[in-house]
């Protein structure tokens, strides 16, 4: 390398940071210096122009003469852009070609132009490049190098400005799954191409299915699209032999970019169906129709009633099976199962399950619903669902059932002797007799009582018998005694009670029905809870007796309630007694306590307790009670002689007092 180009590499280094929108260079020639500027951006969309400014400027010492400079620009590829792939899914330039832009000097028409500073120190002068792009087909950016060769001036170093194309295309990766329909079992065949085809760049990916068992072909795991035919790239997916669960697989397909481990650019997986070759139909393709003749055709009559007692109706159940016939040559068994399982004594079926032969299109098989004679009365819905499932248990279980299930109504012509009044008169009849029963406070609570007749709740001709339960003792309890029945009220609750009417010495027949039944609520009232505390009519304690205290409650309790005895007057001090809560448990209306006087050992006067009760958030017992506590050594007289010892004393003090007078 020559000196002189070691010496301007030097300066332009040391002058780069006084010029920071462009390169600059300089070199020293004597007593006068010259240095040259490229400016103007680096990147250019395809199509586009752009213009680069360069300026040179002479540093000429007093008054020498202006000094030229000639500045020639030549086109390379664009130094250290390569032909490369991507980062983060965006490609890298590729090297442009002559025929992807053209440059020209605006103050010439070659690639060289002479600029001459004026004759004064600093002066400049600048001359511009039109860079034009062209379009191509392709999408991937493109990069070129422009050297300006300087001359004149003591510059010889060059300047090289890498200028980036952008492609206005975006590359882009598609799928297409070239085989329809695929089945477990079959090879799917599928290609990958790059759009548009590539030119200089070459994208590499590795491809990959999401499901055991499922491969893709041998050697064709790695996809390298490049330009022209090898933009695309064929390969084949095969699916697992019969896996037996009668399932459609969903399965993925992905392309990730080599040494990346992301997708390419802007591709989603592909989701490919592989159909079971023995999945059963859907339950939209299972459909029926019932007639009351016997071959089934759409000439027979359509039945929407079946008679109890009378003719069966046929139900042709059809299956269409489609262009694949799934399950593949097998037959499928539809079996008509009850909604109701209370319907199971109401009908007849023959047979009890069914068989749609194997093969395409619409295959039909029929069976007979026969409806039974019984007591009940009216006319009821019997619905069927008709499960489909394959005959080959090695195929794999699984059933479904048809969209909508088989339904026709059982005609009733069975003539009742007893009828129900209408749910509205009923209710009424309960009310009425309900608000009876509950008085003046219009609640029906424990212990009270109304009754009903028969012809309160039924309608007949003929003398009937009274049956009756309810659904919860605990709340109201329900007897019956010839045509009445009587509702006790329990506890607090809702009770639902079902009654029955029978004729009585009524010969009841297939036609005819002697019996029915009402249901109808009641509903038994909370009372407010109220407690009593009771002893012993005698309340006197000697120091270490005992007293039985109890409180009443004025109903059977809900949840244990517990009575807090709480002092509300007297002179004893809690050193003077002890007493534990009250207990009343849940279903009860009594608890117990003790209350006992402490002996202390020491001599005191009487003293008296009384206690009130305490429970809840807040309440308290209707009433209290006080007690009289003596001292051990002073002993309690009974109550007649403590009444004749306080008239003795009161008579032997009146007596004093008239003395004294």
């Amino acid at each position: 390398m020559r000196i002189e180009h070691m010496v301007a590499r030097a300066c332009r280094r040391a002058l780069g940071w006084l010029v920071p929108f462009g390169m600059v260079f300089a070199a020293s020639a004597g007593s006068a210096s010259a240095q040259i500027t490229v400016g103007g951006p680096t990147e250019v969309l395809e199509g586009g122009r752009v213009s680069i400014p360069v300026t040179a400027r002479v540093v000429v010492p007093g008054s020498a003469s202006t000094t030229p400079v000639t500045v020639t620009v030549t086109r390379a590829p664009a130094s250290g852009d390569t032909v490369v792939t991507t980062i983060g899914g965006s490609p890298l330039p590729t090297a442009a070609e002559d025929n992807d832009y053209s440059l020209q000097w605006t103050q010439s028409s070659s690639n060289t132009v002479t600029m001459r500073p004026l004759s004064r120190p600093g002066a400049t002068a600048t001359a511009t490049v039109e860079i034009q792009t062209s379009a191509d087909n392709d999408a991937e950016n493109e990069a070129f190098a422009l050297t300006f060769v300087p001359s004149g001036g003591g510059l010889t170093t060059d300047i090289t400005r890498n200028i980036t194309i952008d492609d206005k295309e975006t590359q882009s990766f598609e799928w297409e799954l070239l085989t329809s329909n695929p089945t477990e079992g079959q090879a799917a065949t599928v290609t990958l191409t790059a759009d548009p085809s590539p030119v200089d760049l070459t994208w590499t990916a590795n491809l990959s299915v999401s499901r055991a068992g499922y491969t893709i072909s041998s050697g064709d795991t790695v996809a390298t699209l490049a330009s022209g035919a090898a933009a695309s790239h064929r390969f084949t997916v095969t699916a697992e032999a019969q896996d037996r669960n009668r399932t459609a697989d969903t399965v993925e397909l992905r392309a990730l970019l080599s040494g990346t481990g992301s997708n390419l650019p802007g591709l989603e997986p592909l989701s490919i169906v592989f159909a079971d070759i023995h999945s059963l139909p859907d339950a939209d393709k299972i459909t029926w129709r019932a007639y009351l003749d016997n071959n089934g055709s759409p000439s027979n009559r359509v039945a929407t009633v079946a008679v109890e007692g009378g003719a069966p109706v046929h139900v042709t159940v059809t299956v269409d099976r489609g262009t694949n016939g799934y399950p593949l040559g097998e037959t499928l068994i539809v079996t008509p199962t009850v909604r109701n399982p209370a319907q199971r004594s109401d009908f007849t079926m023959e047979p009890a399950s069914i068989e749609i032969a194997s093969g395409e299109g619409r295959k039909s098989a029929t069976f007979r619903v026969t409806a039974l004679e019984d007591a009940d009365v009216g006319s009821e819905d019997l619905v069927l669902d008709l499960v489909v499932t394959g005959k080959e248990t090695t195929n794999g279980s699984g059933e479904v059932s048809a969209e909508n299930p088989f339904s026709i109504a059982i005609g009733d012509e069975t003539t009742p002797l007893v009828t129900t009044k209408t749910e509205r008169q009923i209710t009424r009849t309960v009310t009425v007799a309900r608000t009876a029963a509950a008085g003046d406070d219009d609640e029906f609570t424990t212990g009270e009582e109304f009754s009903l007749g028969t012809r309160d709740l039924f309608t007949s001709t003929s003398p009937l018998q009274l049956s009756a339960q309810s659904s919860d003792p605990s709340v109201v309890r329900v007897s019956a005694a010839g045509d009445t029945i009587t509702v006790t009220a329990v506890g607090p609750g809702t009770a639902v009670i079902t009654v029955t009417g029978r004729v009585v010495d009524s010969a009841t027949t297939q036609t005819t029905a002697d019996a029915a039944t009402v249901e109808f609520d009641v509903t038994v009232d909370g009372l407010d809870l109220e407690i009593t505390l009771s002893a012993p009519a005698d309340r006197n304690l000697t120091e270490g007796d005992s007293v039985t205290v109890t409180a009443t409650a004025n109903g059977a309790v809900a949840d244990d309630t517990t009575i807090t005895l709480t002092p509300v007057g007297g002179n004893a001090s809690p050193a003077d007694y002890s007493v534990e809560p009250i207990m009343i448990m849940s279903g009860q209306t009594t608890g117990t306590t003790m209350l006992t006087a402490t002996e202390d050992g020491m001599t005191e006067q009487m003293e008296t307790l009384e206690l009130e009760g305490r429970f809840g958030s807040g309440m308290k017992t209707d009433n209290t009670l006080t007690f009289n506590i003596w001292d051990a050594a002073v002993p309690v007289l009974p109550l007649i002689a403590q009444i004749l010892l306080a008239v003795f004393l009161a008579v032997g003090g009146y007596r004093r007092y008239l003395r004294r007078r």
